[in-house]
């Protein structure tokens, strides 16, 4: 049986009226705020749910700095960035389109990370990456590419942050401590801060591949338990994590563009 979101919906979406409506507007400049939405897996949904019916093609779409939407397959045509105001209905977004080294601010990141073995993609069995639609593909960004203004089919070197046994409240019994059953299989960091740094010890790649688009993870995949490369999420419960450093990096970019652009 599906999830029901409904509940989660009308929390969002009266959260992001009341916010609108009384917080949106800096005091001082009387300006719209820019806006960062960030989701991930039923977050995502949330989140497109919200931003369809409330930011795709209205007024508001003009403050969005960033959309970043991962594991929640966005649905694009193939070769389009968008729907093209409504050409093709069945795209996740009508207006607003994928982030692209043309498109600096206002657009999507989107990807689901999977580390495959051997150049095999997350078969029909997988939950991420496979569009409901003859035509479509779902939306597969790489952050580090973007970032860095590279193809982003280029196999790059992803900034990866892991949590620590600490910021989970690990012991020696039970490593993983609050996270051991989102965590299962992963062997967190013994460090005294919250996440421990591994930059470049794995690569990313966006990869379209048999009707499936995902990130392509190598590397150093010891950083994941080997149940990740057979399982139907993949890499999921670290979609953020695998890049976090560039993520962070490419939103603050994004940042700096809209303001220049909207001059505040």
């Amino acid at each position: 049986m599906p999830a029901d979101l409904s509940t989660a919906d009308a929390d969002v979406l009266q959260t992001w009226q009341y916010y609108w409506a009384n917080d949106n507007i800096d005091p001082t400049t009387g300006k719209r705020r820019g806006v960062v939405l960030l989701g991930h897996s039923q977050g995502s949904s949330v989140l497109i749910n919200l931003i369809q019916q409330e930011i795709d093609g209205t007024s508001e779409q003009n403050q969005l700095v960033s959309a970043v939407l991962l594991g929640g397959n966005v649905q694009v045509p193939i070769g389009q960035p968008d729907g093209e105001g409504g050409t093709y209905p069945t795209a996740t977004f009508q207006d607003i389109p994928e982030c692209s080294n043309t498109v600096a601010y206002g657009c999507v990141v989107a990807y689901s990370s999977y580390d495959e073995p051997g150049g095999d993609d997350p078969g029909s069995s997988a939950n991420f990456g496979t569009a409901t639609a003859s035509g479509y593909q779902i939306l597969c960004t790489n952050p580090t590419a973007l970032l860095h203004g590279d193809d982003p089919s280029t196999n790059e070197p992803l900034d990866t942050y892991l949590p620590s046994e600490q910021l989970a409240n690990g012991n020696i019994l039970l490593p993983n401590g609050d996270l051991s059953l989102v965590l299962l299989g992963f062997t967190l960091p013994s460090v005294s801060t919250g996440f421990e740094e591994y930059q470049g010890s794995v690569d990313g790649r966006r990869t379209y591949q048999d009707g499936s688009s995902w990130l392509q993870v190598t590397g150093d995949t010891g950083l994941f338990p080997s149940s990740a490369q057979t399982s139907s999420l993949g890499l999921h419960v670290v979609d953020y994590n695998v890049d976090l450093g560039d993520l962070t990096a490419l939103v603050a970019k994004q940042a700096t563009a809209w303001l220049a652009a909207n001059g505040s």
